[in-house]
Protein backbone atom coordinates (compact mmCIF):
# COMPACT_ATOMS: atom_id res chain seq x y z
CA UNK A 1 0.00 0.00 0.00
CA UNK A 2 2.72 2.14 1.32
CA UNK A 3 4.30 1.62 -2.35
CA UNK A 4 1.53 2.02 -4.41
CA UNK A 5 1.07 5.27 -2.61
CA UNK A 6 4.82 6.38 -3.45
CA UNK A 7 4.81 5.19 -6.88
CA UNK A 8 1.66 7.10 -7.61
CA UNK A 9 3.11 10.45 -6.20
CA UNK A 10 6.52 9.85 -8.03
CA UNK A 11 4.16 9.43 -11.39
CA UNK A 12 2.13 12.30 -10.63
CA UNK A 13 5.43 14.48 -9.67
CA UNK A 14 6.88 13.43 -13.31
CA UNK A 15 4.00 14.61 -15.22
CA UNK A 16 3.52 17.70 -13.61
CA UNK A 17 7.30 18.12 -14.90
CA UNK A 18 6.61 17.08 -17.62
CA UNK A 19 4.30 19.81 -18.43
CA UNK A 20 6.08 22.47 -16.90
CA UNK A 21 9.36 21.78 -18.49
CA UNK A 22 7.01 21.48 -21.96
CA UNK A 23 5.95 25.17 -21.38
CA UNK A 24 9.50 26.47 -21.23
CA UNK A 25 10.84 24.32 -24.27
CA UNK A 26 11.58 27.63 -26.43
CA UNK A 27 14.28 28.37 -23.48
CA UNK A 28 15.17 24.30 -22.45
CA UNK A 29 15.77 21.41 -24.11
CA UNK A 30 13.60 18.58 -22.27
CA UNK A 31 15.06 15.78 -21.87
CA UNK A 32 14.05 11.82 -21.04
CA UNK A 33 16.34 9.96 -19.24
CA UNK A 34 17.09 5.90 -19.06
CA UNK A 35 19.33 3.97 -17.60
CA UNK A 36 21.04 1.15 -15.29
CA UNK A 37 23.34 1.57 -12.90
CA UNK A 38 25.84 -0.79 -11.14
CA UNK A 39 26.27 -0.08 -7.42
CA UNK A 40 29.67 -0.69 -5.91
CA UNK A 41 28.78 -0.54 -2.02
CA UNK A 42 31.17 -0.41 1.31
CA UNK A 43 28.42 -0.79 4.50
CA UNK A 44 29.95 0.16 7.38
CA UNK A 45 27.78 -0.95 10.86
CA UNK A 46 29.40 0.91 13.70
CA UNK A 47 28.08 0.15 17.35
CA UNK A 48 29.76 0.64 20.64
CA UNK A 49 31.51 -2.62 21.15
CA UNK A 50 33.33 -2.15 17.89
CA UNK A 51 32.01 -2.50 14.03
CA UNK A 52 31.44 -4.62 11.29
CA UNK A 53 32.05 -4.08 7.56
CA UNK A 54 30.90 -5.77 4.03
CA UNK A 55 30.25 -5.07 0.65
CA UNK A 56 28.23 -6.31 -2.38
CA UNK A 57 27.41 -5.16 -5.46
CA UNK A 58 23.83 -4.29 -7.08
CA UNK A 59 22.51 -3.18 -10.27
CA UNK A 60 18.98 -0.89 -10.81
CA UNK A 61 17.03 0.72 -13.10
CA UNK A 62 16.97 4.74 -13.07
CA UNK A 63 14.17 6.74 -15.48
CA UNK A 64 14.14 10.02 -15.05
CA UNK A 65 13.18 13.49 -16.42
CA UNK A 66 15.14 16.99 -17.28
CA UNK A 67 14.73 20.58 -18.82
CA UNK A 68 18.65 21.34 -19.79
CA UNK A 69 19.11 25.43 -20.60
CA UNK A 70 22.29 26.23 -22.25
CA UNK A 71 24.45 23.55 -20.34
CA UNK A 72 22.66 24.33 -16.94
CA UNK A 73 20.38 21.10 -16.00
CA UNK A 74 17.61 20.48 -13.67
CA UNK A 75 16.18 16.91 -13.30
CA UNK A 76 14.18 14.40 -11.07
CA UNK A 77 14.80 10.89 -10.70
CA UNK A 78 13.11 7.15 -9.99
CA UNK A 79 14.65 3.96 -9.38
CA UNK A 80 12.36 1.10 -8.00
CA UNK A 81 13.23 -1.50 -5.36
CA UNK A 82 15.91 -3.47 -5.29
CA UNK A 83 16.31 -6.65 -2.90
CA UNK A 84 19.94 -8.18 -2.53
CA UNK A 85 21.26 -10.72 0.90
CA UNK A 86 24.25 -10.55 2.77
CA UNK A 87 24.72 -14.10 4.51
CA UNK A 88 26.02 -14.04 7.97
CA UNK A 89 27.64 -10.17 8.20
CA UNK A 90 27.36 -10.37 11.84
CA UNK A 91 26.83 -13.81 12.70
CA UNK A 92 23.03 -14.10 11.38
CA UNK A 93 21.81 -14.16 8.29
CA UNK A 94 19.72 -10.98 6.78
CA UNK A 95 18.04 -9.71 3.72
CA UNK A 96 18.46 -6.08 2.27
CA UNK A 97 15.49 -4.32 0.34
CA UNK A 98 16.22 -0.45 -0.63
CA UNK A 99 12.92 0.25 -1.52
CA UNK A 100 11.85 2.99 -4.20
CA UNK A 101 13.86 5.96 -4.57
CA UNK A 102 13.51 9.16 -5.63
CA UNK A 103 15.48 12.02 -6.34
CA UNK A 104 16.76 15.57 -7.62
CA UNK A 105 20.07 16.57 -9.79
CA UNK A 106 21.41 19.48 -11.15
CA UNK A 107 24.23 19.33 -14.04
CA UNK A 108 26.13 21.33 -15.37
CA UNK A 109 28.17 21.10 -18.67
CA UNK A 110 27.29 20.07 -22.05
CA UNK A 111 29.11 17.21 -23.50
CA UNK A 112 31.19 16.50 -20.22
CA UNK A 113 29.42 17.84 -16.91
CA UNK A 114 29.39 17.84 -12.87
CA UNK A 115 26.72 16.00 -11.26
CA UNK A 116 24.95 16.98 -7.97
CA UNK A 117 22.08 15.47 -6.62
CA UNK A 118 20.03 14.64 -3.49
CA UNK A 119 18.05 11.36 -3.09
CA UNK A 120 15.53 9.48 -0.39
CA UNK A 121 14.95 5.89 0.41
CA UNK A 122 13.50 3.31 2.98
CA UNK A 123 15.78 0.20 3.35
CA UNK A 124 14.19 -2.35 4.94
CA UNK A 125 16.19 -5.34 6.70
CA UNK A 126 14.66 -8.58 7.53
CA UNK A 127 16.07 -11.46 9.55
CA UNK A 128 15.89 -14.35 7.70
CA UNK A 129 15.75 -16.99 10.35
CA UNK A 130 12.54 -15.25 12.25
CA UNK A 131 11.18 -13.05 9.70
CA UNK A 132 11.35 -9.88 11.90
CA UNK A 133 11.66 -6.73 9.74
CA UNK A 134 12.42 -3.07 10.39
CA UNK A 135 13.56 0.38 8.36
CA UNK A 136 14.86 3.02 7.92
CA UNK A 137 14.39 6.14 6.13
CA UNK A 138 17.83 7.43 4.28
CA UNK A 139 18.77 10.47 2.93
CA UNK A 140 21.89 11.58 0.95
CA UNK A 141 23.75 13.85 -1.27
CA UNK A 142 25.53 12.73 -4.40
CA UNK A 143 27.88 14.38 -6.54
CA UNK A 144 29.63 13.07 -9.93
CA UNK A 145 30.58 13.48 -13.39
CA UNK A 146 29.42 12.21 -16.86
CA UNK A 147 29.81 12.41 -20.70
CA UNK A 148 28.02 12.34 -23.50
CA UNK A 149 27.82 11.49 -26.78
CA UNK A 150 24.41 12.09 -29.49
CA UNK A 151 23.84 9.41 -32.07
CA UNK A 152 21.57 11.81 -33.32
CA UNK A 153 18.90 15.18 -33.15
CA UNK A 154 16.91 13.29 -30.30
CA UNK A 155 18.95 10.59 -29.15
CA UNK A 156 22.38 10.60 -26.56
CA UNK A 157 23.68 8.06 -25.14
CA UNK A 158 25.34 9.00 -21.68
CA UNK A 159 27.92 7.55 -18.74
CA UNK A 160 28.22 8.79 -15.11
CA UNK A 161 30.32 8.04 -12.48
CA UNK A 162 28.55 8.82 -8.70
CA UNK A 163 30.10 9.22 -5.45
CA UNK A 164 26.99 8.74 -2.75
CA UNK A 165 27.74 8.72 1.38
CA UNK A 166 25.11 7.61 3.43
CA UNK A 167 24.61 7.77 7.41
CA UNK A 168 21.65 6.45 9.27
CA UNK A 169 20.41 5.43 12.71
CA UNK A 170 18.69 2.83 12.78
CA UNK A 171 17.34 -0.20 15.07
CA UNK A 172 19.44 -2.78 14.81
CA UNK A 173 17.39 -6.10 16.01
CA UNK A 174 19.59 -8.64 14.10
CA UNK A 175 23.07 -6.92 15.88
CA UNK A 176 23.40 -9.09 19.31
CA UNK A 177 25.91 -6.63 20.69
CA UNK A 178 24.18 -5.63 23.84
CA UNK A 179 22.63 -2.14 22.10
CA UNK A 180 19.49 -1.12 20.91
CA UNK A 181 20.92 0.93 18.36
CA UNK A 182 23.56 1.14 15.81
CA UNK A 183 25.01 3.04 13.09
CA UNK A 184 25.23 2.38 9.45
CA UNK A 185 27.38 4.27 6.76
CA UNK A 186 27.05 3.59 3.54
CA UNK A 187 29.56 4.74 0.83
CA UNK A 188 28.59 3.50 -2.53
CA UNK A 189 30.20 4.20 -6.17
CA UNK A 190 27.54 4.06 -8.98
CA UNK A 191 28.27 3.58 -12.38
CA UNK A 192 25.60 4.70 -15.25
CA UNK A 193 24.94 3.89 -18.86
CA UNK A 194 22.20 4.87 -20.60
CA UNK A 195 19.73 7.07 -23.29
CA UNK A 196 19.21 10.55 -23.28
CA UNK A 197 15.95 11.29 -25.69
CA UNK A 198 15.03 14.69 -26.36
CA UNK A 199 11.89 16.13 -27.05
Amino acid sequence: MIRTKARKCILTGLSTFAVLASSQSVFAENNLIIGGDVMDMEVRLGYAQGSDVFSYQGTRFRVGMESDTKGMAFGLEYTPSVIDEEPNVVGTEFSLEVDDTIGIFFTAGSLAYFRLGWSTWKTEYTHLATGTSNWARSHAVDYGIGFKTPLGPNITIYGEYIQRNTNVNYNSFFVKVGTDHADLMYDSEIYTVGVYFTF
